[in-house]
């Protein structure tokens, strides 16, 4: 009894952990088709500016800028890695195998049982 409870602890956590992984990788593939589109939006409108109005103020800020030097605004660090079309690619290579491998031990836990 005490075995198939550590078993199923085991199997959880592989679980979430696999979950948590898989929903990093979703994030980066939204992220990198929004970067993608976002860049070919600029290009057929022909703004490669790295300028861009605040979206409270209107006043001209850097596209990379955290806060809007007029009105103080707060942009969160919205432009990280996910807004970065390399950073993108970079972090589902980095936790694809990740993914793969929980899959495998999972697996491997299951024909054990």
């Amino acid at each position: 009894m005490e075995k198939k409870l550590e078993l199923i602890a085991a199997i959880s956590i592989f679980i979430f952990l696999e979950l948590l992984i898989l929903f990093f990788i979703f994030s980066a593939f939204v992220g990198l088709f929004d970067s993608i589109k976002l860049k070919m939006i600029r290009k057929k409108s022909g703004n490669t500016s790295t300028m861009e109005p605040c979206v409270n103020c209107g006043h001209q800020i850097a596209r990379n800028a955290d806060r809007c030097p007029s009105c103080g605004s707060d942009f969160g660090g919205m432009y990280g890695v996910l807004n970065s079309t390399f950073g993108c690619i970079l972090m589902i290579c980095g936790l694809s195998p990740l993914a793969l491998l929980l899959v495998v031990q999972i697996l491997e836990i299951f024909k054990e049982w």
